[in-house]
């Protein structure tokens, strides 16, 4: 009985961490989603073939997760890290370029490292 109870804790622990991540990346994909339709803000300063690679990356995310209801931790974070590594060039060279530092609410508590 003890042994079961201990599988069965790392399994809830395993499904909390994915379901965490799931909904954080989630969370994210919003967040960036609104930005890009702020003209006056994050969405204004982006080229437009900015703007399309954004809004194709954000999709094919979602659909992934539309596709991929049971995807891994690992598989979710490999997504953030997609979307985060294009979200921080955007940033990077709207900086560069003029100045103005977007500030994109960051996910809360991922890890890297893992991959």
């Amino acid at each position: 009985m003890v042994k079961n109870a201990r599988k069965y804790s790392a399994q809830d622990k395993n499904n909390v961490e994915r379901i965490t991540t799931r909904n954080n990346l989630e969370s994210y994909l919003y967040n960036v989603r609104n930005l890009l339709l702020d003209e006056n803000e994050f969405g204004g300063l982006l080229y437009e073939d900015e703007k399309v690679e954004l809004e194709e990356t954000i999709r094919k995310i979602f659909e992934y997760l539309e596709a991929n209801p049971k995807a891994s931790t690992l598989e979710l974070k490999g997504q953030l890290m997609i979307i985060e590594s294009l979200v921080d060039r955007l940033v990077g060279r709207i900086l560069a370029t003029t100045g103005r530092l977007i500030q994109v609410n960051e996910t809360k508590a991922h890890d890297h490292d893992e991959l």
